[in-house]
């Protein structure tokens, strides 16, 4: 183990930092100073610090350190879209002295590795995060071992929440390689539960192997245990918020309710009644989220010959909000990242901007690695992008997006850290203006049970961190459209600017956002006082189907309505996909 010493200065590139115009942060340097007494004392660490506040330039000086004192090589496991940052950024913070080396893809028989080139003490290698297969040499970090022929001693791990909850990444990293150290950067340290804390842990403390994680869980999950963990946390973790250390512009949350349309409210009944070939209920829960978005997401359902038109909007209550919000922001030249949960959903918001001539750019977990670079460079510099398209776990970790100052969650995850994760693409460092936040939600649909979901999960990070947790506008789009307009949603009314601006706030003659003020209809909740408005996705209308559902699966002898016959979706053609791919993001 490399021995560092206390009194050091922060890295040994300092002249070279003021001659370049590199400036690190005052809680950067405390967080690298401590990352090295963690290495000293041999054990690793959790940099926690919150999305946006610069883990990255971090962990890189820290390496920086460690090779002046004769450590090395490194290698650093991350998301797929952010490798191509890491090389760059490596090269930035370490003003040339390591020495980027991008591996991916690290198959067994395709490493990209300079041929001829030899390991030297100053490279750190870059590889994907993601598990090549069940086998034990199947992570990417191994497969880099396996080809170069050494173990690497230091370790970091981007986005390490990968890690949390999955007990074959401990096996594949950490048992019989006592003396590897762990860095771990996460900007999400707790998620769901107290096991996952857990799993992180045993990577940076030995002691922590020994003890069964159920005793450990339930040791530590409620009262006096929260507080232990956020104790044994405290050693091992350094956690900054953006509101404590630096001055960013404001963020501001809106959550939007709208209704079904006729379409939509007639499927998603027959699905709740069981009417639908058979689905097990964690299917048809899936089935149900994608109703909410868009009726076209199942075969039969879209007109042939499958042509652009007003349809597309006008038979999705979401997406009819979705497209006045679209009008109203594209009009005063925001730029905006929207999320979605399904390929198939980015799809049809794609066609929407083809549609409405709204220029953008998209990402999805089948994007190449070599093009998403180029597909975030087009939307920080062109300002002729309006929108940037992506499924929330493709792009919602690791990128910059401060160009834009809006987020729209077309649905919400399970998981409300992932949501916080592509929060951060662009309320980060680099950021100057006041950002908004836009989430759409069914109102008592499957949405409104998973944003329940999601908050309670909120709440027990609020428990182990002690962080308080942001409150929000909650809108109810339908009584607001009503009010307003004196029309049902199912009427289509287009909301004039004049609504939306009373919802979202104004924009000054610059095109940015001013400052967000509460008024009647855009009422600010904290989640702490918002009560649950659905607990359990069967129910809909005040009525819980569970009971009809499982009644009328039993006396079916037949299928009814046709059978559920999905297809892969052709080019501009029907949006349906395949059973094997219903869990594709």
């Amino acid at each position: 183990m490399v021995r560092l010493s206390s009194t050091y200065n922060v890295h040994p590139l300092e002249k070279e930092y003021v001659k370049r115009k590199i400036q690190l942060r005052d809680y950067q340097e405390e967080g690298i100073k401590t990352m090295v007494k963690w290495f000293e004392k041999g054990k690793g660490g959790i940099n926690g610090d919150e999305m946006g506040l610069g883990k990255t330039c971090q962990a890189i000086v820290f390496m920086t350190i460690l090779h002046s004192k004769g450590a090395g090589p490194f290698i650093v496991s991350a998301p797929l879209s952010v490798i191509p940052h890491w090389v760059k950024e490596v090269t930035k913070f370490s003003c040339g002295v390591l020495k980027p080396i991008n591996t991916h893809p690290a198959t067994r028989m395709h490493i990209k590795y300079p041929e001829g080139l030899e390991v030297q003490k100053n490279m750190v290698f870059v590889t994907s995060n993601k598990l090549i297969s069940t086998k034990k040499t199947s992570h990417p970090i191994l497969r880099v071992e396996e080809f170069l022929g050494i173990n690497f001693r230091y370790v970091i791990i981007d986005e390490a929440h990968v890690l949390k909850g999955r007990s074959m990444f401990r096996k594949l990293l950490y048992e019989n390689r006592r003396d590897r150290r762990f860095l771990l950067l996460t900007g999400t340290p707790l998620q769901n539960n107290v096991a996952e804390a857990f799993s992180l842990l045993q990577f940076i403390d030995d002691s922590f192997c020994g003890i069964p994680e159920k005793e450990f869980v339930s040791e530590h999950s409620t009262g006096e245990g929260l507080l232990k963990l956020k104790r044994i946390l405290s050693k091992f973790m350094i956690r900054r918020l953006k509101a404590d250390v630096m001055e960013l512009p404001e963020s501001n949350e809106i959550v939007m309710y709208h209704g079904l349309s006729p379409l939509q409210r007639k499927l998603y009944l027959q699905y709740l009644e069981g009417k639908h070939a058979g689905f097990r209920l964690s299917t048809l829960f899936i089935q149900l989220r994608k109703m909410v978005s868009h009726p076209y997401l199942f075969r039969d359902i879209e007109p042939e010959p499958y042509v652009e038109g007003e349809h597309l909007v006008l038979e999705s209550g979401k997406m009819r909000l979705f497209s006045d919000l679209c009008r109203y922001l594209k009009s005063r030249k925001h730029k905006v990242l929207v999320f979605c949960q399904f390929i198939t959903t980015c799809l049809i918001i794609e066609d929407f901007m083809d549609m409405r001539g709204y220029k953008f750019q998209s990402m999805r977990g089948e994007t190449k690695m070599e093009l998403r670079g180029d597909c975030v460079d087009t939307f920080q510099n062109d300002p002729n992008v309006f929108a940037f398209i992506m499924t929330t776990k493709t792009g919602g970790v690791g990128l910059t997006l401060t160009a834009a100052d809006t987020v729209v969650f077309f649905d919400t995850d399970f998981n409300p850290h992932n949501d916080l994760q592509a929060m951060a693409r662009t309320h980060r460092i680099g950021q100057n203006k006041q950002v908004r936040v836009i989430r759409l939600i069914g109102s008592g649909t499957v949405d409104d049970y998973v944003y329940n979901v999601a908050f309670q999960k909120l709440k027990l990070h609020k428990g182990v961190t002690g962080e308080s947790i942001e409150p929000r506008s909650l809108i109810d789009f339908d009584e607001f459209r009503r009010m307003y307009s004196g029309s049902e949603i199912q009427d289509a009314v287009a909301m004039s600017d004049e609504d939306i601006e009373k919802l979202l706030g104004k924009t000054n003659t610059d095109n940015l956002w001013e400052p967000f003020v509460d008024n009647d209809e855009n009422f600010v909740q904290d989640c702490d006082e918002r009560p649950a408005r659905l607990k359990d996705f069967m129910d809909y209308e005040g009525s819980s189907y569970r009971g009809v559902r499982n009644k009328n699966i039993r006396e079916r002898e037949e299928k009814s309505w046709g059978d559920y016959k999905p297809v892969q979706r052709k080019e501009k053609g029907f949006y349906a996909e395949p059973d094997d791919s219903i869990f594709r993001y």
